[in-house]
Order: structure tokens, then sequence, then C-alpha cells
């Protein structure tokens, strides 16, 4: 019998399968053999019996095709290793020569900036992007704020948005990367992409998908 890996229990289509059968088979063998059971009313409790029968069965079928579909979406997800993916993350790879960033903005803003950080948090670059809304592209050439050439690395980076009053408008950083590794989390619901640049992202919130 099947149990909830959690609670360690059966499932309660089954428990209660097994307690209608176990009701039905105590009232067959305690009924007055002087007054048996009414006929109708016992073929309407076999016919109940074969509906919760094939309720468990059922059960047992939609189970199995979940499982299925889902290691074949796993199976799928593998697919993105070695690929050049874009998706949405605060974390990207520098070569050393360029890192070709994009983000999107919710609604027309006062100011735009794009705040490239070290692995500490600290701002080694503000580069003032596009105000009007949707979605822009930046190239970062490693050029830091003091003039000086930020190594190849892991880096930070943050769209930061604002209206002419200096309320934050909603802006989110996509980055391209490379897939290193996938990662199999439930708590992630699905799959999580291991970038080259330590990002991670869920396969589901994938853009683009390049050789």
């Amino acid at each position: 019998m099947a149990v909830d890996p959690v609670t360690n229990t059966p499932p309660k289509t089954t428990s209660d399968y097994q307690t209608f059968l176990k009701l039905l088979t105590a009232q067959l063998k305690n009924q007055d053999p002087l007054s048996p059971m009414d006929a109708t009313q016992f073929v309407t409790q076999l016919a109940t019996f074969s509906q919760v029968e094939q309720l468990v069965n059922a059960n047992k079928g939609l189970t199995q095709l979940v499982d299925a579909t889902g290691a074949n979406t796993n199976r799928m997800d593998l697919a993105y290793i070695g690929r050049t993916v874009e998706a949405q993350t605060d974390r990207f790879s520098f070569d050393g020569q360029n890192a070709p960033l994009a983000y999107a903005v919710g609604k027309d803003s006062k100011t735009v900036e794009i705040q490239i950080k070290s692995a500490d948090g600290t701002v080694i670059k503000t580069i003032a992007g596009e105000t009007a809304e949707g979605r822009h592209e930046i190239t970062w050439d490693g050029t830091q704020d003091d003039g000086t050439k930020a190594p190849a690395g892991t880096y930070l980076v943050e769209a930061v948005a604002k209206t002419d009053k200096g309320d934050k408008v909603d802006a989110v950083v996509v980055v391209t990367d490379q897939v290193k590794e996938v990662i199999f989390s439930p708590d992630a619901g699905g799959a999580v992409l291991v970038l080259k640049g330590g990002g991670q992202v869920r396969s589901a919130d994938v853009m683009k998908v390049s050789s």
C-alpha cells in the first residue's frame, strides 16, 4: 500500500477504501441468518464499493502519470547543461573583456542606475540606464568608477529605478550566462540551473536559450 512520504500514512482515499471493505465484510459476517440483508441495499453497497475501488485505481494511475511527466521534464532540463541562457538573476560572470546585460523597467522612470557590485556587495560601477518602460540592453567592459579595470570573476548587479519623487520603480536585471549544472530541488518547484557566474535560476524562468 502506498503511504505518504511525510506522514508515513496511507492516502485518505485508500484508507477510506480499506475501511469500507472491512465494514462490508463485518456486516456480511454478522448479519442475522433469519433476517438477511435486503438485496437492494446489498447491491447498492457493492456498487459503492466498486466506485471506491475505481477511484483508488484512477488515483494510482494519475500518480504514475505525474511521476513519469516529472521524470521526462527533468531529462529535458539536463539539456541546458553547456548551453547559454538568458534569465533573471543578480549574479553574473565577467570574462575580463565584456559582460552583456539586460534590464527591464516596470514603468517610465526619472532615473535608472545599473549598479555593478563586487562579491561583498560594494558598488564598483554605476551606469546610467534608459528610463523608458520596457527592456533595455547594456554591456559592461569591466571599467570601474575609479577608472581601473576589474578582473575576470563573478559580480553582482542591480537595477535601481526611481520616480521624480524618489519612489522606487520595479526593475529587474537579465543576464546571459552558460549553464554549468542542473539541480533538482522539490523546494524550488522544479529544476534549478546553476550558471557559470554563480547565479541560480529556475528552468521556468529562462527567457532565451542559445548554443
